[in-house]
């Protein structure tokens, strides 16, 4: 997340690989993100003092990368 642009996407996965992330983006406030294995953009506006975090049901990694 920078300057209010979230940036994601999918890594060793096939170009056809598909699904849907839940994070959240606010106290108990969940929104479904939709990465491929090229880089997508989305506005984020996080509320004073949260912190993005991808749903704990989903097994996934996350991390801090920024598209070249």
């Amino acid at each position: 997340l920078s300057d209010g642009l979230l940036s994601f996407r999918w890594v060793n996965v096939i170009d056809s690989f598909e699904m849907p992330v839940r994070v959240r983006v606010g106290p108990g406030r969940f929104e479904w993100i939709h990465p491929t294995p090229h880089w997508k953009f989305v506005e984020a506006n996080l509320e004073d003092g949260s912190r993005l975090e991808v749903d704990p049901g989903f097994y996934v990694e996350s991390r801090s990368a920024h598209p070249d």
